[in-house]
C-alpha cells in the first residue's frame, strides 16, 4: 500500500477506510492493468470519489511500471488479481475487510521505527508530500504536480522546500 500511496500521489483516505464509513475508497473493480505483449505495463486507478470531488469528474491514476527496482507499485498489485471477481475495497484483509486508515498508519510507525527513524515525525499524509517533493525536484511544472496530486489549488506548493529550508512535517 505504501508504494501505492506514495507513486500514485494517494491521500491515504483514498485507499482505507475509516470506521465503518467506506467512502471514499478505492474498489478492486477500480483496478484495472494495461498489457502489452502479455505482459503488464501499467495499472490504472480510477478514482471516483476523492477529496475535492465537487461536481469534478472521475479520474485515473495511472503507475507505470517501474522497471529495474523491487519497489514497483504495479508489481505488488498483482495480488489484487487472488481476489477473483469479488467486489470489495482494493486494500483489504483476507476476510474481505478492508483497510482501516488506523492500521494503515499504525504499519507505518512499525516501519519507520524498525527503520531506525523518528515515527513521530512523519504521518501518512508524507506519502504525498514525499511525491510532490520528487516530482518538483524532477522539474514538474505547477500544472503537471497539480493535475498529479489531483488538487484543484495550489496547496502543494506548502510542501516544496526551497534550497536552504528545513521542510517541517
Amino acid at each position: 500500500m505504501f508504494l501505492v500511496a506514495f507513486y500514485g500521489f494517494f491521500r491515504v483516505g483514498e485507499l482505507t477506510a475509516k470506521g465503518a464509513i467506506l467512502k471514499p475508497l478505492v474498489q478492486i473493480q477500480d483496478l484495472h492493468f494495461q498489457l502489452k505483449d502479455n505482459c503488464v505495463t501499467a495499472a490504472t486507478i480510477v478514482i471516483t470519489d476523492f477529496k475535492h470531488k465537487s461536481g469534478r469528474c472521475p479520474f485515473s491514476v495511472v503507475l507505470d511500471c517501474a522497471t529495474g527496482t523491487e519497489f514497483c507499485p504495479v508489481n505488488y498489485l498483482h495480488y489484487c488479481s487472488m481476489q477473483g471477481t469479488t467486489l470489495g475495497a482494493l486494500f483489504c484483509f483476507s476476510d474481505g475487510s478492508p483497510v482501516q486508515t488506523s492500521h494503515f498508519t499504525q504499519q507505518l510507525q512499525q516501519a519507520l521505527n524498525f527503520c531506525g527513524l523518528d515515527s513521530s515525525k512523519y504521518k501518512s499524509h508524507a506519502f504525498q508530500i514525499g511525491t510532490t517533493l520528487l516530482v518538483a525536484d524532477q522539474g514538474f511544472s505547477d500544472p503537471q504536480i497539480r493535475h498529479l496530486g489531483h488538487w484543484k489549488s495550489d496547496a502543494f506548493k506548502l510542501y516544496i522546500c526551497q534550497p536552504g529550508e528545513v521542510f517541517k512535517t
